[in-house]
């Protein structure tokens, strides 16, 4: 072919040529495009084409292209024209930024997009963020400074807290500015949260009751902030056995004017227990130190005889709780001030007691003492939910 030329175009080149004087004994069937941007040091194949012009796109703005052409016949392709004179494409400007996101602030929306996918030739040099109050009627332009800057995340600020805004984002290259997105989901600046005021609930320590009794469990809430009792509050009373156990809601109450509640317990195992504030908007929420409750096994004991002779046998008996039938009791004596355990012991069972009862308990038998005053107790050792138990103290005279 000859006389191959070029007209620039936005990112694009058109060309047209004339066809070869000869066609080689056999009818052209078509064309084949290449392209240089080193003056045809090296050629890219970039188009093919049917009749003497096509239109190459996909060019770089500002890059000097050279062309050459080539006819293709059923024996193949002949050999190449000369090559056009440089033509250099101008850009077009880029295609519309694509999943505009925005998250309200405090009187500002930060926004986010993804760049286009075209960039009309020439490099994205910025972008042009709009908002709308109107749903999109009425648009302004956020700030001169997101022109120069290639970031895809911006904060629009001057925003009124309690208005719905939507947001729209436009490419800016050397070509100038590019098609604006399809608008984002509307979002509401608002203003932030106050800080809450700091909060406490008493509460804790430690407490030794014996099976059967009842406790008294209180707290007092207070904004220490405000530096005042908080009446009319909400506040939970949790407990869980043992020290690990899982927590769990024994009470709901309500703070009194003075800020405080209280509520009574009567637990049969160790067990913890805190006290518990959720908060509100305006205080934080607070929870108590833990307070231990330990609880001891009920032993009651009896003598048989009080008064006794030399050499006899007394009895000693009575009831465990909580009790556990085949588990052990153990007698305990005063001995120079100190409580020491003996080995008399005896099996908690379902029987006859002295006193004439059945049931569960247990029969402890001293025999044979001296002639002395004694001191006595019945101790039952602490079990894995429940302390120690010791009963009243038993005073038997022998003679």
């Amino acid at each position: 072919p000859t006389g191959v030329q070029g007209t620039a175009g936005h990112g694009e080149v058109s060309l047209s040529w004339s066809a070869p004087a000869s066609d080689g004994g056999s009818p052209i069937t078509g064309y084949v495009v290449q392209d240089s941007t080193d003056g045809g040091a090296h050629w890219t194949s970039v188009a093919t084409a049917a009749g003497t012009s096509t239109t190459v796109t996909g060019l770089v703005a500002g890059t000097a292209y050279v062309f050459r052409v080539a006819a293709v016949n059923a024996a193949g392709t002949g050999p190449f024209s000369a090559a056009s004179a440089p033509v250099t494409p101008t850009a077009v400007a880029p295609g519309a930024p694509t999943g505009v996101t925005a998250t309200a602030g405090d009187g500002q929306a930060t926004v986010s997009w993804t760049p286009p996918s075209n960039n009309g030739g020439s490099a994205v040099t910025g972008y042009d963020v709009q908002y709308s109050s109107d749903g999109g009627s009425n648009w302004t332009s956020a700030s001169n400074a997101f022109h120069t800057s290639t970031a895809t995340t911006q904060t629009v600020t001057g925003l009124a807290n309690g208005t719905s805004y939507v947001f729209r984002v436009a490419a800016l290259n050397a070509a100038g500015t590019g098609a604006y997105s399809t608008a984002s989901a509307p979002v509401t600046p608002k203003a932030a949260a106050a800080t809450p005021d700091h909060t406490t609930l008493s509460g804790g320590g430690s407490r030794h009751i014996r099976y059967g009794d009842s406790i008294k469990l209180s707290t007092s809430l207070t904004d220490t902030t405000a530096g005042q009792s908080i009446a009319d509050a909400p506040v939970q009373l949790l407990g869980r056995l043992g020290r690990s156990g899982a927590w769990s809601v024994v009470r709901h109450l309500t703070t009194t004017s003075s800020g405080r509640a209280s509520v009574t317990v009567r637990p049969e195992f160790n067990a913890q227990y805190e006290w518990s504030f959720a908060g509100t908007d305006m205080q934080a929420p607070a929870t108590s130190r833990v307070e231990t409750v330990t609880v001891a096994q009920k032993v009651t004991a009896h003598l048989t005889k009080h008064r006794a002779k030399a050499g006899s046998t007394v009895q000693i008996y009575g009831t465990v709780e909580l009790n556990s039938e085949g588990e052990r009791v153990r007698l305990q004596q005063r001995r120079h001030g100190r409580w020491v355990s003996t080995h008399v012991a005896a099996t908690i069972r379902y029987q006859r007691l002295p006193d004439g009862s059945r049931t569960l308990g247990y029969i402890l038998t001293v025999s044979e003492p001296k002639a002395r005053h004694y001191v006595f107790r019945v101790r039952r050792p602490a079990t894995a939910n429940n302390a120690a138990g010791t009963s009243r103290t038993l005073h038997l005279t022998v003679t």
